[in-house]
């Protein structure tokens, strides 16, 4: 009896608490619920973050649903996966309804890879992830995003950035400059959103640009497979490459395939021009990997593909890797190139305009 007593007296002496809980027979008063959702997945993310180099301008913006208007105090929350960095939320108010709270993340990243903030705000938590770019060093075989064993260390690679600010190595194939990794860019050049879709109903019934991650996975994939885009992302005139790139014509992969393979016959599937383009080894790619040199420094990764024909679920990811061109097929298809781990060939065909697909850039 007077147990309850002393549980009834502290449920009246806590009267605003959100919710509360028992534990060790003691009462604990929790964090108030002031916003319903917190989404780090769909944050705004501001500024480059490089290895070894000090953060400048450097921002996320996460947004949230249902503020109650009330006040916050701000947080301050290290890094974790790659050291060094540090976000931090100013005091202020949430919304009443939806809004955004803006993360301004300084420090110097101790090396390349995916940082990572567990944000706890309102009542709600998430994980903020923001990729630190590899420090552009020739002769280094790690990918921008920190992945190692993707590229080639004998070639000295050149780089390119997006409208986001992020940074891609480029490679150099028959006087034309190539992407040498996967786009990742969440925003057409003009600004707008490129909208993600996780379901699968949504993504076989949408004909205009979307992209997501493979499995919807921005943790494990987005470094270094980048994002999967529907054809109509790389067909819409507000453009997936930044200024002065744009997504390869079939014309310009069948190019590259035969400059590859002089014997290719106009880009038809059966030639040797997948090996020089494929990354090395099977730590991504499903052993046997046949024929990958990877001589050109292209670094083809098996990113696998959003596929229609099996109601937009994901598959192929570390067995093959699928590249949109801008030119279409049909009434309802788009030419594509695809590279495989049981052979060297480039094997060029269409598909669906609405599969989900890796992005590569040419410079103009």
């Amino acid at each position: 009896m007077r147990n309850y007593f002393q549980l009834l007296f502290a449920l009246l002496a806590f009267p605003y608490t959100s919710y509360s809980q028992m534990f060790g027979g003691q009462l604990l008063a929790s964090e108030p619920i002031n916003i319903a959702s917190l989404n780090c997945n769909l944050a705004t993310n501001n500024g480059v973050l490089i290895a070894g180099i000090a953060a400048t301008g450097v921002n996320s913006i996460v947004s949230y649903t249902d503020g109650d208007g009330s006040l916050h105090n701000g947080q301050t929350v290290s890094s974790s996966g790659v050291a060094g960095l540090t976000a931090t939320l100013l005091p202020g108010n949430f919304a009443t309804g939806p809004g955004t709270l803006t993360y301004t993340i300084t420090g110097t990243p101790a090396s390349s890879g995916s940082a990572y903030f567990s944000l706890s705000i309102g009542g709600q938590s998430c994980i903020l992830s923001r990729i630190v770019n590899f420090n552009g060093i020739s002769g280094i075989t790690d990918h921008s995003c920190g992945a190692a064993n993707v590229h080639n260390a004998a070639i000295s690679y050149g780089s390119m950035t997006d409208q986001d600010g992020n940074v891609y190595k480029t490679c150099i194939i028959n006087n034309r400059e190539w992407m040498a990794e996967n786009l990742k860019v969440s925003h057409y050049r003009n600004g707008d959103l490129i909208p993600v879709e996780t379901s699968n109903a949504g993504w076989v019934n949408t004909t205009s640009g979307i992209c997501s991650w493979y499995n919807n996975d921005s943790i494990t994939n987005h470094c270094p497979y980048g994002k999967l885009y529907n054809w109509h992302a790389v067909a819409d005139s507000r453009n997936l490459c930044p200024s002065g790139w744009h997504v390869p014509t079939d014309s310009e992969y069948v190019a590259l395939i035969n400059y590859l393979d002089p014997n290719a016959n106009g880009g038809i599937q059966q030639n040797n021009a997948g090996g020089p383009l494929k990354s090395t080894g099977t730590q991504y790619w499903t052993a046997p990997n046949a024929d990958a040199v990877n001589s050109t420094g292209f670094s083809g990764l098996p990113g696998g593909c959003r596929n229609i024909d099996l109601n937009g679920l994901f598959n192929f990811i570390n067995g093959g890797g699928y590249w949109w061109s801008s030119t279409p097929a049909g009434s309802g298809g788009a030419q594509h190139i695809l590279l495989n781990l049981n052979n060297g060939t480039a094997a060029r065909s269409f598909t669906y305009r609405r599969q989900g697909d890796s992005v590569r850039c040419i410079r103009d």
